[in-house]
């Protein structure tokens, strides 16, 4: 593997960039497949010709030899000829010097090979994580997407790849990244975050994600010009933070439930339905109840009862039958039940389910 540290780059001289690149190339290259001569691309020979060139310090030989591999690892069979060949190694050399050209296509070459388990899981190393970390910061938003999209993919194939995101505090970079990049990239971030926090176990998740004040940072993307888009991802990833005890704790003492309540009567029917979903984790906090019953989302809630959104009835079902837990709530619920009735019939099994468990919880008495 190249080391952050110890590689060469092409800001070397000459001889040392191709005696590395080459290095890098043939020790794991029959020579019979050393395409020294042969200038043609194609078939099963693809592969060790432009890996081979990959490893020229003729910038323009390997923008070229970049952009064809670009076109051909769509394809599995030639992305698995490619690890054989390095073809990692070389690709992070040649994202690690000053080209622009270069960085945009290497980049993309990584994403590409990501869309095979074994392209996600050979990038999983803390070396490789902590290159592509400080690419990042590179000046060039083609770059950046590649690589965000990248990410994307591999947390959400490996597992480990998630527990090496917050090991190399990658985490904490993609919450800086938010305020600095476009909505684009914003929802990108966001998605890995949500795979992050969905996948992420103790100690990372919640202790780190909430040290990282990860819930501060999605209530800033609850804000009315946020685009609805925008506000959905930052919901869910509010939502199975606040699968945690501390997490409902911390949304109740930041005071985000009045942000979520707002939202209840969002025009969207994703931005109601995944806020109805972050009230439910959070209600079940006592403190977040009582919180909840002095804002008028329970009126919200019965009213999204009626949404042809199936996750919004759900959520909304959840979170009631959480709330009603709380005396005033369920006395204020006693005379609604007919609106949880005519969900018993409903096709959809867990929201019967849950219609059946909310009028059993508002019909107990101590």
């Amino acid at each position: 593997m190249i080391s952050s540290s110890s590689s060469l780059s092409f800001n070397q001289s000459n001889e040392k960039k191709e005696a590395l690149l080459k290095s890098i190339y043939s020790s794991s290259t029959p020579i019979e497949l050393i395409p020294l001569n042969n200038q043609t691309a194609y078939g099963y020979r693809a592969i060790p010709k432009l890996c081979y060139e990959l490893t020229s310090t003729d910038g323009e030989k390997r923008v070229k030899s970049l952009a064809l591999l670009a076109s051909v690892l769509h394809k599995p069979e030639i992305a698995a000829q490619g690890f054989s060949f390095n073809i990692i190694e070389i690709l992070l050399l040649i994202i690690k010097d000053d080209s622009l050209i270069e960085k945009q296509l290497a980049t993309k070459c990584l994403y590409i090979l990501t869309s095979t388990f074994i392209g996600s899981h050979s990038l999983v190393t803390e070396n490789t994580f902590l290159i592509l970390k400080e690419e990042l910061n590179v000046n060039d938003v083609d770059t950046r997407k590649n690589l965000y999209n990248a990410f994307n993919r591999i947390c959400q194939r490996d597992i480990d790849a998630v527990n090496l995101i917050f090991e190399t505090k990658l985490y904490r970079t993609f919450l800086v990244k938010l305020n600095l990049e476009t909505y684009e990239l914003q929802s990108v971030i966001l998605d890995i975050l949500y795979h992050c926090l969905l996948r992420g176990r103790p100690p990372f998740v919640p202790d780190k994600a909430l040290f990282y004040n990860s819930l501060e940072k999605f209530s800033e993307f609850l804000e009315p010009h946020i685009p609805a888009q925008i506000k959905v991802l930052a919901e869910k990833c509010i939502m199975v933070l606040c699968h945690y005890s501390t997490a409902k704790i911390r949304a109740y003492e930041i005071n985000l439930i009045p942000k979520l309540v707002k939202l209840l009567a969002h025009r969207k029917r994703e931005v109601r339905a995944h806020s109805a979903g972050a009230l439910m984790n959070i209600s079940i906090d006592n403190d977040a109840k009582k919180s909840i019953s002095k804002t008028n989302a329970v009126t919200y809630l019965l009213k999204m009862l009626k949404d042809e959104h199936q996750d919004s009835v759900l959520y909304s079902l959840k979170a009631l039958t959480s709330l009603s837990e709380d005396y005033p709530i369920r006395y204020q619920l006693g005379s609604k039940l007919n609106e949880f009735e005519v969900l018993l019939n409903h096709p959809n099994t867990n929201i019967s389910n849950a219609a059946k468990i909310a009028i059993e919880t508002i019909k107990w008495r101590p």
